[in-house]
This record gives structure tokens, C-alpha cells and sequence, in this order.
């Protein structure tokens, strides 16, 4: 959702963070379940990192290693990754 507007309206506060991580789930029931629900993660996965990947300008492999575990960012590095546009200290920094 973050990512959805273009870069120049994806704001941030200076004490935000950031985190690129897997999509998580969870199942009980049967081992058929289990299964659709593992393709259905990888699927979203795959989704995922492609969306961050064309929202950021980053290459996908990059996203893909960086989200394959919790990957923090501060604002300043959301910045250098693409992901956030500017970091507001105050209204002021809106206008």
C-alpha cells in the first residue's frame, strides 16, 4: 500500500522504519491445504517483489534477497532505495 503512489507522495517521518520482509501465512487442516497454501505464498511472493521492484527501480534479484528476511531501513535509506519520495520534520515541509 506504501509504495501504490508515486515516489513524490510517499512521505515519511524522521523516526519511521521500514521493513521488506516475506508475505507469512499459516495452515492446518490437510497436507493438500498445506500445499495450495505454500504455492499461494510463493505465488504472492513473487508478486510482491516484483511490485517493490518497479516502485523502487530496483532490480528484482536485489528485492528478492532483501525481502528473504527482515530487511530494516531508516528514512534515509528508504530513500537511497527508492522507496520513500521525501522526509517531512514538520506541516511546514508539505507546502
Amino acid at each position: 500500500i506504501y509504495s501504490a503512489p508515486p515516489k513524490k507522495y510517499r512521505l515519511s517521518l524522521p523516526n519511521t522504519r521500514f521493513m521488506l520482509h516475506q508475505p507469512m501465512g499459516g495452515v492446518g487442516g490437510s497436507a493438500s491445504d498445506a500445499e495450495i497454501e505454500a504455492r499461494e505464498i510463493i505465488k504472492m511472493r513473487e508478486r510482491l517483489n516484483q511490485t517493490f521492484a518497479d516502485q523502487t527501480g530496483q532490480p528484482i534479484e536485489k528485492v528478492r534477497q532483501d525481502s528473504d528476511r527482515n530487511f530494516w531501513m531508516s528514512p534515509k535509506e528508504a530513500m537511497d532505495y527508492g522507496l520513500v519520495g521525501k522526509v517531512i520534520k514538520s506541516i511546514s515541509d508539505l507546502a
